[in-house]
C-alpha cells in the first residue's frame, strides 16, 4: 500500500528526531509519521517558502518519500500549478470536490440554509472540465429536481441532458454562461475557475466556489453578495482533514478515480467546517 505526504512551510522549522531527520550541507529535510484514518504517512516541514527551495533540497526530499514508499502529496498553502516532483503525484482537492457535492446539498437542506424546499430548490452548475462536471452531475443528480449547465458549449451537454431527461426525473437543460443569467439559481456550483460569476448570483444563493477564485472580485460586488463557500474541512474517523489531505489518503489506499466515484458514497464521511467569503 502507497502512502501520502503533507507538506507544509514552517518559518521554525523544527527537526523531529535524529531518526526521522536527514542533514545535508544547506540541507535539512524533517520527516514526521503521521496516521491519518488508519493509513500511515509523513508531515513534512520545508525551511523556507516552496518557491524559495532549490531543486536540489526537492529531488533529495522525493528521493526519501518515494524510500518511504509515499506516492501522493499535498503542499500545504501552495499554488495549484506548482508541483517540484517528477515520480510523486501532487493532489489539490479537484478530483474529490464534485464527489462530496451531494453531501454538501445534504447540509444546505438540513439546515434549511435557502428558503425553497428541496424539491423546489434551483441548482446550476458552472462547468469546467467535462469529468469534473459529469462526476458532479452523477453526484447531486438524486438530491435535485430542476439543474441548469451554465457552459460556453451548450450543444457538447446535448447528450448528457438527454440521458438526464430519460433516465430519470430531473429537469435539466444547457444554456449559454451569462453572468446576469445566474441570478435565479438558489444553488451555485462553480467548476469554470473564472471567478467573476458570483457578481451575477441573487443574494440570497449559495455560490460554490470550487476553484476559489472568487475573492479577485470581492471589491466589485455593488449590492450585498451570495453567500460564497470556498472550502471545507471533511471528519474521517473523528479526524478533521482538508479536502486535499483526504484526497491524498484516499488515494494512498488505492481509491483513486473510477474506484473512488464508485465508493466515495459509502464512505464514513461528514461535512465539518465551511469557509465562507466576505467583502472585507
Amino acid at each position: 500500500m502507497s502512502q501520502f505526504a503533507c507538506i507544509s512551510f514552517e518559518e521554525d522549522n523544527i527537526i523531529v528526531s535524529k531518526e526521522k531527520s536527514l542533514r545535508y550541507p544547506h540541507l535539512k529535510i524533517s520527516l514526521e509519521i503521521q496516521e491519518i484514518a488508519g493509513i500511515k504517512g509523513y508531515k513534512v516541514n520545508t525551511p523556507r517558502p516552496f518557491k524559495k527551495c532549490s531543486t536540489k533540497y526537492w529531488d533529495k526530499l522525493e528521493k526519501e518519500l518515494l524510500l518511504r514508499d509515499v506516492t501522493y502529496a499535498y503542499l500545504k498553502g501552495a499554488e495549484k500549478s506548482f508541483n517540484p516532483f517528477n515520480k510523486i503525484e501532487i493532489v489539490t482537492g479537484d478530483e474529490v470536490r464534485p464527489l462530496l457535492s451531494s453531501m454538501i446539498l445534504q447540509y444546505i437542506y438540513k439546515y434549511k440554509l435557502i428558503e425553497p424546499r428541496p424539491y423546489e430548490t434551483k441548482v446550476g452548475i458552472i462547468t469546467g472540465r467535462i469529468h469534473e462536471t459529469v462526476d458532479l452531475i452523477a453526484n447531486i443528480k438524486d438530491e435535485i429536481t430542476d439543474l441548469t449547465l451554465y457552459t460556453k458549449e451548450p450543444l457538447a451537454y446535448k447528450e448528457v441532458v438527454q440521458e438526464l431527461n430519460r433516465l430519470i426525473k430531473l429537469r435539466v437543460r444547457a444554456v449559454a454562461l451569462k453572468v446576469e443569467a445566474l441570478n435565479e439559481m438558489d444553488i451555485i456550483f462553480d467548476l469554470n475557475g473564472a471567478g467573476q460569476y458570483a457578481l451575477g448570483c441573487n443574494p440570497k444563493a449559495i455560490y460554490i466556489d470550487y476553484k476559489n477564485q472568487t475573492r479577485r472580485y470581492m471589491q466589485q460586488f455593488i449590492g450585498p453578495p451570495p453567500r460564497i463557500w470556498y472550502e471545507f474541512d471533511i471528519i474521517c474517523r473523528s479526524q478533521s482533514l482538508s479536502v486535499p489531505f483526504l484526497q491524498a489518503v484516499l488515494y494512498a489506499q488505492g481509491l483513486t478515480h473510477g474506484l473512488l466515484r464508485k465508493e466515495i458514497n459509502n464512505l464514513d464521511l461528514t461535512l465539518g467546517k465551511v469557509y465562507t467569503r466576505r467583502i472585507s
